[in-house]
Protein backbone atom coordinates (compact mmCIF):
# COMPACT_ATOMS: atom_id res chain seq x y z
CA UNK A 1 0.00 0.00 0.00
CA UNK A 2 0.79 3.55 -0.17
CA UNK A 3 3.22 5.09 2.50
CA UNK A 4 0.46 7.96 3.06
CA UNK A 5 -2.58 5.57 3.20
CA UNK A 6 -0.93 3.40 5.88
CA UNK A 7 -2.32 -0.55 7.27
CA UNK A 8 -6.44 -0.52 6.90
CA UNK A 9 -7.31 -0.67 9.88
CA UNK A 10 -8.64 -4.12 11.84
CA UNK A 11 -12.41 -4.83 11.79
CA UNK A 12 -11.66 -4.11 16.03
CA UNK A 13 -10.36 0.12 15.19
CA UNK A 14 -12.33 2.52 17.00
CA UNK A 15 -14.33 4.50 14.63
CA UNK A 16 -12.03 7.65 14.66
CA UNK A 17 -8.96 5.20 13.27
CA UNK A 18 -11.01 3.87 10.84
CA UNK A 19 -12.65 7.48 9.76
CA UNK A 20 -8.98 9.14 9.50
CA UNK A 21 -8.45 5.87 6.97
CA UNK A 22 -10.94 6.33 4.76
CA UNK A 23 -10.54 9.98 4.56
CA UNK A 24 -7.12 9.84 3.93
CA UNK A 25 -8.02 7.02 1.29
CA UNK A 26 -10.28 9.51 -0.38
CA UNK A 27 -7.60 11.83 -0.99
CA UNK A 28 -5.58 9.70 -2.16
CA UNK A 29 -8.31 8.41 -5.11
CA UNK A 30 -9.14 12.33 -5.81
CA UNK A 31 -5.14 12.55 -6.68
CA UNK A 32 -5.21 9.36 -8.84
CA UNK A 33 -8.00 10.90 -10.58
CA UNK A 34 -6.32 14.28 -11.32
CA UNK A 35 -3.39 12.32 -12.37
CA UNK A 36 -6.00 9.93 -14.83
CA UNK A 37 -7.58 13.02 -15.73
CA UNK A 38 -3.99 14.51 -17.29
CA UNK A 39 -3.29 11.12 -19.37
CA UNK A 40 -4.00 10.75 -22.85
CA UNK A 41 -6.37 8.04 -23.50
CA UNK A 42 -3.96 4.90 -24.13
CA UNK A 43 -2.43 5.30 -20.84
CA UNK A 44 -5.43 6.22 -18.73
CA UNK A 45 -6.67 2.58 -20.11
CA UNK A 46 -3.75 0.82 -19.07
CA UNK A 47 -3.72 2.42 -15.47
CA UNK A 48 -7.70 2.17 -14.92
CA UNK A 49 -8.28 -0.06 -11.96
CA UNK A 50 -4.75 1.72 -10.40
CA UNK A 51 -6.13 4.07 -7.68
CA UNK A 52 -2.78 4.59 -5.64
CA UNK A 53 -1.04 7.30 -7.19
CA UNK A 54 2.49 5.85 -6.44
CA UNK A 55 1.56 2.07 -8.29
CA UNK A 56 0.09 4.19 -10.66
CA UNK A 57 3.45 6.15 -11.37
CA UNK A 58 5.21 2.63 -11.05
CA UNK A 59 3.03 0.91 -13.91
CA UNK A 60 3.27 4.05 -15.86
CA UNK A 61 6.84 4.00 -15.67
CA UNK A 62 7.60 0.11 -16.12
CA UNK A 63 5.50 0.72 -19.57
CA UNK A 64 8.33 3.22 -20.90
CA UNK A 65 11.48 1.43 -19.63
CA UNK A 66 11.82 -0.55 -22.04
CA UNK A 67 11.50 1.73 -24.75
CA UNK A 68 13.90 4.14 -23.14
CA UNK A 69 16.18 1.38 -23.02
CA UNK A 70 16.11 0.77 -26.31
CA UNK A 71 16.88 4.52 -27.08
CA UNK A 72 19.68 4.72 -24.92
CA UNK A 73 21.29 1.25 -26.81
CA UNK A 74 20.52 2.94 -30.32
CA UNK A 75 21.67 6.31 -29.28
CA UNK A 76 24.57 4.76 -27.74
CA UNK A 77 25.14 2.74 -31.29
CA UNK A 78 24.74 6.27 -33.18
CA UNK A 79 27.66 8.10 -30.91
CA UNK A 80 29.74 4.95 -31.21
CA UNK A 81 29.27 4.51 -35.17
CA UNK A 82 29.89 8.56 -35.65
CA UNK A 83 32.26 9.12 -37.66
CA UNK A 84 33.60 12.28 -39.61
CA UNK A 85 34.21 12.21 -43.50
CA UNK A 86 37.14 13.86 -44.82
CA UNK A 87 35.81 16.84 -46.76
CA UNK A 88 32.92 17.35 -44.55
CA UNK A 89 32.35 20.41 -42.38
CA UNK A 90 33.65 20.38 -38.95
CA UNK A 91 30.39 22.75 -37.67
CA UNK A 92 28.52 20.23 -38.87
CA UNK A 93 29.52 17.44 -37.52
CA UNK A 94 30.64 19.26 -34.29
CA UNK A 95 26.83 19.64 -34.36
CA UNK A 96 25.87 16.01 -34.93
CA UNK A 97 28.07 14.87 -31.76
CA UNK A 98 26.53 17.76 -29.78
CA UNK A 99 22.91 16.41 -30.66
CA UNK A 100 23.63 12.48 -29.83
CA UNK A 101 25.31 13.62 -26.43
CA UNK A 102 22.38 15.95 -25.69
CA UNK A 103 19.77 13.18 -26.52
CA UNK A 104 22.09 10.36 -24.33
CA UNK A 105 22.59 13.06 -21.49
CA UNK A 106 20.04 15.20 -20.92
CA UNK A 107 16.82 12.98 -23.18
CA UNK A 108 17.71 9.80 -21.66
CA UNK A 109 19.45 10.60 -18.32
CA UNK A 110 22.11 7.88 -19.40
CA UNK A 111 25.56 9.32 -17.69
CA UNK A 112 28.74 9.56 -19.48
CA UNK A 113 31.87 10.85 -17.79
CA UNK A 114 34.08 13.40 -19.41
CA UNK A 115 36.78 11.19 -19.90
CA UNK A 116 34.58 8.85 -21.95
CA UNK A 117 32.69 11.53 -24.37
CA UNK A 118 36.50 13.75 -24.54
CA UNK A 119 37.56 10.73 -26.40
CA UNK A 120 34.79 9.31 -28.03
CA UNK A 121 34.46 12.71 -29.68
CA UNK A 122 38.07 12.88 -31.04
CA UNK A 123 37.65 9.20 -32.29
CA UNK A 124 34.40 10.77 -34.66
CA UNK A 125 37.11 12.89 -35.89
CA UNK A 126 38.37 12.49 -39.68
CA UNK A 127 41.61 10.99 -40.35
CA UNK A 128 42.88 14.18 -41.84
CA UNK A 129 42.83 15.50 -37.81
CA UNK A 130 44.68 12.67 -36.42
CA UNK A 131 47.94 14.48 -36.18
CA UNK A 132 45.82 17.33 -34.40
CA UNK A 133 44.19 14.85 -32.16
CA UNK A 134 47.43 13.50 -30.99
CA UNK A 135 48.78 16.55 -30.03
CA UNK A 136 45.52 18.00 -28.36
CA UNK A 137 45.93 14.64 -26.06
CA UNK A 138 49.12 15.15 -25.09
CA UNK A 139 48.34 18.92 -24.12
CA UNK A 140 45.76 17.15 -21.79
CA UNK A 141 42.00 16.91 -22.12
CA UNK A 142 41.08 15.57 -18.94
CA UNK A 143 38.36 17.38 -16.63
CA UNK A 144 37.32 19.54 -20.30
CA UNK A 145 33.42 19.39 -20.64
CA UNK A 146 32.01 19.10 -24.66
CA UNK A 147 31.74 22.86 -24.70
CA UNK A 148 35.37 23.50 -23.92
CA UNK A 149 36.59 20.24 -26.12
CA UNK A 150 34.55 21.63 -28.98
CA UNK A 151 36.44 24.89 -28.38
CA UNK A 152 39.91 23.10 -28.57
CA UNK A 153 39.02 21.00 -31.65
CA UNK A 154 37.79 24.67 -33.41
CA UNK A 155 41.29 26.21 -32.37
CA UNK A 156 43.22 23.51 -33.78
CA UNK A 157 41.35 23.25 -37.42
CA UNK A 158 43.82 23.41 -39.98
CA UNK A 159 43.25 26.13 -42.86
CA UNK A 160 41.37 24.79 -45.57
CA UNK A 161 43.02 25.73 -49.01
CA UNK A 162 40.31 26.76 -51.28
CA UNK A 163 41.59 25.33 -54.60
CA UNK A 164 43.01 27.48 -57.38
CA UNK A 165 39.83 28.35 -59.80
CA UNK A 166 41.25 27.84 -63.43
CA UNK A 167 39.57 30.24 -66.14
CA UNK A 168 38.92 28.67 -69.14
Amino acid sequence: MDAALGEEPSVFADLDTVEEYHARFDIIEDVAKTMKSMMCREIRIKVHFTVIPAQMIDEISSMFFEDTEWNKHQTMMEMFQLRMEEGTDLEDHLDKVTSVVDCLCNQLNCFVEYDTLVYSVLATLAPNYRRDVDRLIRAGVNNINLCQLKGKIREMVPEIQEPDVIDG
